[in-house]
């Protein structure tokens, strides 16, 4: 160790010990920075690492919400053609029921407006007219307390009567007031908006009873 020391602290030595000890932290100070550059290189990736997990997740949480939205979308576009299905199923069920509903109506109004034109063409007869006996209505004083009465006020009493009576006596009081149509209607039909006063209206409903009575 003495002699160590006596080199170094020679005068003659004093060049050499400069550069070997220039030498030695030279590379003490490379190894330092070799240290601190890797440290340095170890936390850049550790945080590149942690940033590019980190964006990873985002992303699949990302797409994972837009899949669980495409299939909420999905399966709410089944639930509404579901619904406009069964929306249309049951529109064309009422639509054919109506329709059903219509045409039976229209059949039974044919038929009853048939069976009324026959029971008109006979009772208009000029035999039938003649013979008092078979029909009651003939007679002048059965209708005396009808003229008395307005056609207005006759037609609204009818309300609740057998249809086929009211159009029998509308036929022969209307006579008097120039009545030339009497139309017998299916309660709720469609009627023309025109105004006449040689026509008589009468609605009935299904128990063949006079629901109204218009002269129009």
């Amino acid at each position: 160790m003495s002699n160590l020391t006596e080199y170094i602290l020679n005068p003659e030595n004093r060049t050499i010990v400069v550069i070997i000890a220039t030498l030695v932290l030279m590379i003490l100070v490379s190894f330092i920075l070799i240290f601190v550059k890797y440290s340095n290189n170890r936390r850049l990736a550790k945080e590149k690492a942690e940033k590019e997990a980190e964006a990873e997740a985002e992303a699949k949480a990302e797409a994972e919400a837009e899949a669980k939205a495409e299939a909420e979308l999905i399966e709410s576009r089944l639930e509404d053609a579901n619904e406009d299905a069964k929306e249309a199923k049951i529109r064309a069920r009422i639509r054919a029921a109506i329709k059903s509903d219509r045409l039976e109506r229209r059949a039974r109004d044919m038929e009853y407006q048939q069976e009324m034109n026959d029971y008109e063409d006979d009772y208009d007869s000029e035999d039938e007219y003649d013979s008092e006996d078979e029909y009651e209505y003939d007679s002048e004083d059965e209708y005396d307390s009808d003229d008395d009465k307005s056609l207005v006020s006759f037609l609204k009493d009818a309300k609740g009567e057998p249809v086929e009576e009211i159009y029998a006596r509308v036929k022969i009081i209307g006579k008097k007031y120039d009545i030339r149509q009497v139309i017998l209607l299916r309660d709720g039909s469609p009627v023309t908006r025109d105004y006449r006063k040689d026509r008589v209206r009468i609605f009935y409903d299904e128990d063949d009873l006079v629901t109204s009575a218009i002269n129009a």
